[in-house]
């Protein structure tokens, strides 16, 4: 894709309006734009265009007074779904691509006619597979063969998992909430798999941070209850951030030898993911299709 100024949201509108035929993706960010145009031209698919939502300038709504413009100028996700909603009543060839974070979970769900979920909770999912991790490891960074991950990936995904539904019995409280620093928690040991974590004490950890002690026996009620009852992918019950910092923290501390930071991680583990498998994956059959 290449380059373009930042345009007015009126601007956007009326180019579809005017050119209905033209194909265009808009995304929540970076990782999104990437993994869609290296798919795109792995596809030799040309004539479909990408482009981060902050390319739009929402200017003009943040100074109608009807508009709630913290939930805009906050929030990456809340622009691309308000830009469907301005297209509503256009018929052109757009796709507005959005994670699915909780809004399954809480029955938050956006639907609009040209706005798209990913399969999974966050783009960065896609490369939650033991295809994508063993080329992450043997390719980027060196580490010798065989390495079992797809038991690493499940050690990580059933603390991931956990982590997910702390999260949301807490959200169900508060609309903001603090995070608690989880470097020394994640224990790494000699053996590939031994990757342990205190869930229990990190969990009131995060229930003291957040000044919500006075409730914790009915958080831990919510949360054993989400533990218990989910049997959905496991894609649809982790955060696509939290399993990158995770992996970060699990190559840290395991062995590190290429100087590796998180940002790093996060864009060069794109490169490892299968593309080709990709096709299976419903958001992107309806690419193929659009």
């Amino acid at each position: 894709m290449s380059y373009i100024e930042q345009r007015n949201i009126s601007e956007v509108l009326q180019l579809h309006s005017l050119e209905p035929s033209l194909k265009t993706i808009y995304v929540e960010g970076i990782s999104d734009k990437l993994l869609l145009e290296r798919f795109l031209e792995n596809e030799e698919i040309n004539d479909i265009e990408v482009y981060e939502i902050n390319t739009i300038n929402f200017t003009e709504i943040y100074c109608d007074e009807k508009e709630t413009p913290t939930e805009l100028k906050r929030n990456c996700k809340n622009k691309v779904i308000k830009l469907a909603e301005m297209l509503e009543k256009e018929t052109c060839k757009v796709m507005c691509l959005i994670d699915r974070d909780y809004d399954f979970h809480t029955s938050n769900i956006k639907e609009c006619r040209y706005l798209h979920y990913t399969d999974y909770n966050s783009i960065e999912l896609y490369c939650f597979n033991s295809k994508c991790i063993t080329n992450l490891f043997t390719r980027t960074l060196r580490w010798a063969s065989p390495i079992p991950s797809q038991e690493i990936l499940k050690k990580l995904g059933d603390i991931l998992r956990c982590i997910f539904y702390m999260r949301l019995v807490i959200i169900q409280e508060l609309n903001d909430y603090e995070l608690v620093d989880n470097s020394k928690d994640l224990k790494v040991g000699k053996q590939y798999t031994d990757i342990q974590m205190d869930l229990h004490s990190y969990f009131l950890k995060t229930i003291s941070k957040n000044k919500l002690n006075h409730i914790v026996a009915k958080l831990e009620s919510q949360y054993k209850f989400y533990l218990l009852k989910s049997d959905i992918d496991l894609r649809q019950e982790i955060k696509g951030h939290d399993f990158i910092h995770y992996l970060f923290l699990y190559i840290k501390k395991k062995k590190n030898n290429i100087d590796l930071t998180e940002d790093i991680l996060d864009r060069i583990i794109w490169e490892h993911i299968d593309l080709k498998a990709l096709k299976k994956e419903a958001l992107f059959e309806e690419i193929l299709n659009f």
